[in-house]
């Protein structure tokens, strides 16, 4: 007794439905609309910056490139407003945490010296020749 051997055939294709245009979801009052800057993203540079020492501790082979809080929920910031914070490791949180969850600074603080520590962290990679070369730099530094 043979059994014969079933060959696939693949089902076929569902049939094609209009493309129905959902309406957008309009605002009933008179907003005004915001207008979001496209951040720069730079692999290179965050990897330099996470391979400094920690700016908060001095903690060096720990660090994690941070951004300087953005001023709303799902804005994403500019890669070049990083600066080195440590991560945790066992038994002890480490500064970054402590900076994202406001623990080291009040809010308004925590910008003012995440901007001053992205600055000088700028400054350092500049002055040590590794800025990336496809990396535009930020208009305080190139004038």
């Amino acid at each position: 007794m043979t059994f014969a051997r079933r060959i696939y055939q693949p089902p076929p294709p569902a049939p094609a439905r209009p493309l129905v245009r959902r309406p957008s979801y309009e605002c009933k009052h008179n907003g005004v609309t915001v207008h979001k800057e496209n951040p720069v993203r730079s692999e290179p540079y965050r990897r330099l910056v996470a391979a400094g020492a920690c700016k908060a501790c001095g903690i060096l082979g720990f660090s994690q490139a941070a951004h300087v809080p953005p001023d709303g929920r799902g804005i994403k910031q500019d890669d070049r407003q990083t600066f080195a914070l440590c991560c945790t490791r066992p038994g002890e949180d480490g500064c970054h945490v402590r900076y994202d969850r406001w623990i080291m600074f009040p809010r308004a603080e925590a910008v003012e010296q995440g901007l001053r520590w992205a600055r000088q962290t700028r400054q350092e990679i500049i002055a040590a020749g590794l800025w990336p070369a496809r990396l535009p730099m930020l208009e305080e530094l190139s004038q």
